[in-house]
């Protein structure tokens, strides 16, 4: 007679599982483009081995999108809900830890500065993504960057014709402050830790980041660590960095980050570095004070109960 399995307990978790450790990177737009994915995916081994899962976006977004929009509407997702959510993200396998990336989940590029403020849903969208995993440890990881060069990026994404200034004039520049953003995060998930670094810094801090996001150990030396550096590097650059490494290995990223900086001077793509401005361009003046506030905002955000920084 064939063997079978006793019938499950009445609420008892088979796909589910409070042990697993939630990150969700939140974006923002116009800093990631799924490097965060490919760079972790590189180490596949020692995600198959330390039970992460990284699934490409495209395999996750519309399910998350129909549990907070359509069934859950702003409610914590009860065992039945998890117990669905975690079989249609990952099967059977029980996983440590679930890495999950996308530039919208605060919310999409035409509505992130909606009412003159950035990002104004962010609270709300990231008590969403909290109540689908009501049970685990979460974690979230976000970048920042530049006003000046992000509202250019973010305008030739969202462009619908009109000019740059019908665009910037929705925005009140005077409360542009990414801290703002963060901290409305923190006072809707006051126990979720948050990792924030500049953009402008991702090239020095990618090992820090992918660090973060797996889990691992400080001194972990990850595969994808310099490929943002990489991207920037001519081809000439990548060779000379490459064999100065083989030759000189860093004793840590640290060490990494200042042998980066040195070749990054030396050998960046210009287009790479050198980002545009804003397609009518802002006047000086406003760049110098938009890129004042930002540096001064970085600190803000640094000095934040439950945020780590990641700087060079």
């Amino acid at each position: 007679m064939a063997h079978q399995d006793p019938p499950a307990a009445v609420g008892a978790r088979r796909y589910s599982d409070p042990d697993t450790g939630i990150v969700l990177h939140l974006g923002v737009h116009c800093t990631d483009d799924e490097k965060l994915i490919w760079s972790l995916r590189r180490d596949k081994g020692m995600l198959e081995g330390m039970n992460i899962a990284v699934p490409r976006r495209r395999f996750f977004t519309s399910i998350l999108r129909e549990f907070t929009t359509q069934r859950l509407k702003g409610a914590r997702a009860g065992l039945a809900d998890q117990e669905e959510l975690f079989r249609r993200l990952i099967g059977t396998t029980r996983v440590e830890r679930l890495v999950l990336s996308y530039d919208s989940f605060l919310g999409a590029p035409d509505r992130i500065c909606a009412d003159g403020t950035l990002y104004p849903q962010a609270g709300r969208k990231a008590l969403d993504l909290h109540n689908l995993f009501p049970d685990n440890r979460i974690e979230f990881l976000c970048a920042v960057k530049n006003p000046v060069t992000f509202l250019a990026d973010l305008y030739r994404r969202v462009d619908d014709g009109g000019s740059f200034d019908d665009f910037a004039e929705r925005i009140d520049m005077s409360r542009f402050r990414w801290s703002d953003m963060i901290a409305r995060i923190r006072d809707a998930t006051p126990d979720v830790p948050i990792t924030v670094w500049a953009n402008e810094d991702t090239p020095l801090v990618w090992g820090d980041v992918l660090r973060a996001a797996a889990g691992v150990a400080p001194d972990h030396a990850m595969t994808g660590r310099f490929d943002v550096a990489r991207s920037i590097l001519t081809d000439e650059g990548c060779a000379a960095f490459d064999a100065y490494v083989a030759q000189m290995p860093p004793r840590d990223d640290r060490q990494a980050a200042r042998v980066l900086e040195i070749f990054l001077d030396r050998t960046a793509r210009p287009a790479e570095i050198e980002e545009p401005l804003t397609p009518s361009g802002l006047s000086d003046a406003a760049i110098d004070t938009l890129t004042r506030r930002y540096e001064e905002d970085l600190g803000r955000i640094a000095s934040m109960p439950g945020v780590t920084f990641l700087a060079p």
